[in-house]
């Protein structure tokens, strides 16, 4: 081979591992070297020395070669830069927040449109204190800090039912994207996290999108945050079933909006005129002093839970045991009992057709609802809606009927 070609292919094939302090520091000893180059006069021996072919080349190379780093510097140091950190004191700095987005199953193929507005906490403003939710027009939700309650509208369609449960404490709380401490726990928690920089398509504006694997949304767990770089905070972000992202995303932000106008009273709650309140304070206050209510539940996950609650107290109202049926359902006594013993009796439950779908499941909020079919003593069929609650005992997990939504049976 050539020598010409020697010093091509050494050329050719040098990979140099670069570092951003080292690669700094060589390229301004690459500059300062050409800028004394420059202004001092050259002994003699260089231009004898050029006069060789080879040599004209290995000169060549080792300037194609420093241009070629600096350059790659230079794109380095023109690159954006963003740190999660930054966000994370952003959103420490956010006074209220409003949220818009859509929630999508693509089981059902329905779409809830959703709307939120939060302030921070005044005791801990790292979490979210007023607070509100408005799900398409049949689900609301209202946290109120100076109240200490968390209040939750729902229409159920099957009946018409207006139904309002109210629970102590702020159990409906917007972290995940208010909170930049639950943000950089995300961060721990995350696998597969990339960054990408590149300009929002719809804006121009420049981003950051990190992608990352992570918390679960109801099971979708596959995150796209976007970033925006001057004010380092977050503008949109989805979370899909599919690790690819295609398609539409299971949770989708698509307007985030910081320090909003709130209107006067936007945190109050009014409970609509007609509505079933079911007050969940009372019922958790009982099982507080006591453990002799309930059916066992020990090693059951929610929804199976809620299955043999539900199982074990129609069982109990078919067989007519009511002293059972009060142990499963405490706050059935006195005036309660009797109310509900006469509206079996003109529907005589004699059978347990189904258990169906069940709603609030882990949801702090409000009971959980399970949906069920029972046949009558006529032949006919009846649904229920019944609230069921969870709670501690001494023996282990324990399961009760708290209620039922609307009619006992419609």
């Amino acid at each position: 081979m050539k020598p010409q070609r020697d010093v091509e292919q050494f050329v050719a094939h040098i990979d140099v591992e670069t570092h951003a302090v080292r690669d700094r520091h060589v390229l301004d000893s690459v500059l300062k070297a050409h800028e004394d180059h420059q202004q001092k006069p050259q002994p003699s021996t260089w231009r004898i020395t050029m006069k060789s072919n080879t040599t004209k080349l290995a000169a060549a190379a080792t300037i194609l070669l420093a241009l070629g780093l600096s350059v790659t510097i230079l794109d380095r140091m023109t690159a954006p830069a963003w740190a999660l950190d930054q966000t994370v004191e952003a959103l420490r700095q956010v006074e209220a927040i409003y949220v818009a987005g859509r929630l999508y199953d693509p089981d059902s193929g329905r779409e809830k449109v959703f709307e939120m507005w939060g302030r921070p906490h005044s005791a801990d403003p790292s979490h979210s204190g007023d607070f509100r939710l408005r799900e398409g027009d049949h689900h609301l939700a209202i946290a109120s800090p100076q109240k200490n309650l968390t209040y939750l509208y729902q229409r159920h369609t099957g009946d018409q039912t207006d139904v309002v449960y109210i629970t102590e404490g702020l159990n409906r709380d917007m972290k995940t994207f208010y909170s930049g401490d639950v943000l950089a726990e995300f961060r721990a928690m995350a696998k597969n996290w990339k960054e990408e920089y590149r300009k929002d398509p719809e804006t121009g504006r420049d981003c950051v999108f990190v992608t990352f694997t992570g918390a679960p949304v109801n099971t979708a767990s596959y995150w796209q945050l976007q970033i925006d770089l001057e004010t380092k905070l977050p503008v949109h972000a989805g979370v899909w079933y599919a690790p690819d992202r295609k398609g539409r995303p299971h949770y989708e932000f698509t307007e985030m909006r910081y320090n909003p106008e709130i209107p006067e009273g936007w945190f109050d709650f009014q409970i609509p005129a007609g509505a079933q309140v079911v007050d969940t304070r009372k019922l958790r206050s009982l099982l507080k002093d006591s453990d002799n209510y309930g059916v066992s539940v020990k090693d059951l996950g929610t929804r199976e839970a809620c299955w043999r609650v539900v199982k074990a107290y129609w069982d109990v109202v078919v067989a007519g045991n009511w002293n059972r049926v009060q142990a499963l359902r405490p706050l059935a006594t006195g005036q309660a009992l009797l109310d509900l013993q006469a509206s079996y009796q003109n529907e005589t439950p004699v059978e347990l057709v189904s258990i169906g779908k069940m709603n609030h499941l882990d949801d702090p909020a409000s009971f959980a609802e399970v949906s069920c079919i029972v046949r009558l003593k006529d032949g006919s069929t009846r649904q229920a809606l019944l609230n069921v609650d969870l709670y501690p005992s001494a023996d282990g997990p324990m399961g009760v009927i708290a209620g039922a939504v609307g009619s006992e049976l419609y």
